[in-house]
């Protein structure tokens, strides 16, 4: 059985380890550390920074979810472009800290470069190609919480501008408290009387399973499944939200650009697809409903993050306890 600790293509067999390529077997050596030094000689070309972000992204490819591994698509061309001169080893932290500065307006994007930088330099240790991970010394960006809460006639204008395909993935994104990228992924199939089946994409156990959520069925769900239903004709889909074509599921880049265009129609700014989840969460809250299970988190902390504060706490002082006299 392949040890997955291991790199693609190297085995342990008859006490040594062995890089395998086109069923030619070449012995890298018999203790695990000269393997993987022996293992980094031979695997990395010139230009090695690239060569080890592509091999990165190959790995990640076979573990990483779509939408991530996308992500990292474009950090890496980031981060190949400012280290094409570079040997792993020659990489400092000073130059890890002094490329990711030009993000700091970014903080999202800087902390998804660093995340591949260290899966990067993990796999350049392992191989011999550096003696240490210069990614571990620097900590994360802070990524400052959003707060924008799109109210109920932000939400109207929207919609009243937006395509019928639109209002209908925007109704089953705020009934469901789903992101954008699950609600557009909805087969018939997952729809039943009792409710819509949800597995979200980003939600696992601690076994890398995905969890499942079924979000039950309420009489405004059926009237946009209906609606919904009712756009694709007599043609029979698979998708609820299928395309004309095919009925294959929509992108999200597609639904973003109407989403970007109904809202310049009706007038809308600062307004993110992503605040639908964020105003059904809070709605819910504030409708004395539990946003945690709605949002499948395991940890309150985590919906806190999309729960946006619309009224002001009020705090008590303590009574006075002890007697002071007249003043």
């Amino acid at each position: 059985m392949k040890d997955k600790r291991l790199p693609k293509c190297v085995y342990f067999s008859h006490g040594a380890y062995y890089l395998v390529k086109k069923n030619k077997w070449m012995r890298l050596g018999k203790d695990l550390p000269a393997a993987m030094s022996a293992y980094g000689r031979l695997m990395a070309p010139s230009g090695g920074m690239n060569a080890l972000i592509d091999q990165t992204m190959e790995r990640a490819g076979e573990r990483c979810k779509p939408n991530t591994l996308k992500q990292y698509g474009v950090a890496g061309r980031k981060i190949k472009s400012a280290f094409v001169e570079f040997r792993p080893d020659q990489v400092k932290p000073l130059h890890i800290v002094q490329f990711l500065d030009h993000y700091r307006a970014s903080p999202s994007v800087a902390n998804r470069l660093r995340t591949l930088l260290k899966l990067a330099f993990d796999l350049a240790v392992m191989q011999g190609l550096c003696e240490s991970n210069p990614v571990y010394s620097i900590p994360t960006a802070r990524e400052n919480k959003r707060d924008r809460y799109l109210t109920d006639d932000e939400y109207r204008r929207i919609w009243r501008a937006a395509s019928p395909v639109l209002r209908c993935i925007m109704d089953i994104c705020y009934l469901t408290g789903q992101r954008i990228g699950d609600v557009i992924k909805i087969n018939l199939a997952d729809i039943t009387p009792e409710g819509i089946l949800f597995q979200p994409e980003k939600t696992t156990d601690k076994a890398g399973r995905g969890k499942k959520l079924l979000v039950a069925m309420t009489p405004d769900i059926e009237s946009v499944i209906a609606r919904a239903k009712a756009l694709h004709g007599p043609v029979t889909r698979l998708a609820l939200f299928g395309l004309k074509k095919g009925g294959a599921p929509r992108k999200y880049s597609g639904v973003a650009d109407q989403w970007k265009s109904a809202c310049q129609r009706a007038a809308v700014t600062d307004a993110h697809l992503h605040d639908i989840r964020a105003k059904a969460l809070t709605d819910a809250k504030a409708q004395g409903l539990n946003p945690q299970a709605l949002a499948l988190h395991s940890t309150e902390a985590m919906t806190i993050r999309y729960l946006r504060g619309l009224e002001t706490p009020t705090a008590h002082g303590p009574k006075m306890a002890m007697k002071t006299g007249k003043s």
